[in-house]
């Protein structure tokens, strides 16, 4: 399962669709335009989630810096749409006292 984290003060549709499909398509004048934007730290970074039972996944996550990040499952149907919305959940991650900005999080979610 994919997994992205969205970094703070990003914007979650633009880097969703940076690390699916490698841009956006915007409108313009004469009709849609394919316009790329490559997946960055500024954007946030994908993880794998691993299947530990039939209706369990589970992602430990490394985050680069603190701040609230926004932990997004993508449901992609159809090129270009996502049906139902994505699942999404916000964190806040806090830097320690006395070490670096890294802070790790486990999560494990039931499917259905």
């Amino acid at each position: 399962m994919r997994l992205i984290a969205v970094a703070p003060g990003a914007n979650v549709s633009i880097a969703i669709e940076a690390f699916l499909a490698g841009g956006v398509s915007v409108q313009g004048p004469t009709g849609y335009a394919f316009r790329r934007i490559r997946p960055t730290p500024l954007l946030g970074f994908e993880a794998s989630a691993k299947r530990i039972d039939p209706k369990t996944w589970r992602a430990t996550i490394r985050f680069p810096r603190a701040g609230r990040w926004r932990l997004v499952v993508p449901n992609e149907c159809a090129p270009g749409y996502m049906y139902p919305w994505p699942a999404a959940r916000s964190v806040l991650v806090r830097q320690r006292l006395g070490s670096s900005a890294h802070a790790e999080l486990s999560v494990a979610e039931r499917a259905g």
